[in-house]
């Protein structure tokens, strides 16, 4: 039996007649529900990971970003124990574009069913909140904006891609919020 099959009876679609493929509609319910689940999974780990990153940043370490990095010309210690500095225009670039690559994929992958009014125009706020801070910011930041460490821009790149990944796929593919959703 296929993949798909052997997850089907799994969980819990019985076979009617002679052993045959379950049927389509049931399929993709099954399908549905568990990119939903495995959205929601991701949306948990995220949660939980939250708890001891702002225990760790707010109780253990400073993070030598913005106001709280040290001075661009000097190399001190607890910047280069983050790593390299890059530019901060570059950074910004580079660590909030994991939530445009999610965006574009998700709604080039998108469920045409369920990719309502409503889905459409959460969508579009989404991009434009990072067009903005991923192209637009960057473009109007000073020259003079202090370097980011390599570890904060992955750090960063790590959680819009997460972040992105969440947002494009929920509206795209996960949920579809009814049309009068907009007038709540």
């Amino acid at each position: 039996p296929s993949l798909i099959a052997i997850i089907a009876i799994s969980e819990g679609i019985r076979r009617t007649s002679a052993p045959s493929e379950p049927q389509p509609a049931k399929m993709l319910l099954l399908i549905m529900s568990s990119e939903i689940k495995r959205l929601d999974d991701i949306a948990k780990m995220v949660t939980l990971l939250s708890i001891p990153t702002f225990l760790f940043l707010h109780f253990g370490i400073v993070a030598p970003y913005g106001k709280h990095s040290s001075n661009p010309s000097s190399s001190s210690a607890a910047s280069w124990s983050f790593g390299p500095l890059i530019n901060a225009k570059l950074a910004w670039l580079l660590f909030e574009s994991p939530n445009l690559f999610w965006v574009a994929w998700s709604f080039l992958h998108r469920d045409g069913d369920m990719f309502g009014i409503a889905n459409a125009a959460l969508l579009s706020m989404f991009t434009m909140h990072y067009l903005n801070r991923s192209i637009l910011y960057p473009l109007r930041m000073s020259s003079s904006s202090r370097p980011v460490p390599l570890a904060i821009a992955i750090s960063g790149f790590s959680y819009c891609a997460v972040n992105g990944y969440l947002q494009g796929q929920t509206l795209c593919r996960g949920v579809s919020y009814p049309d009068d959703y907009l007038r709540s």
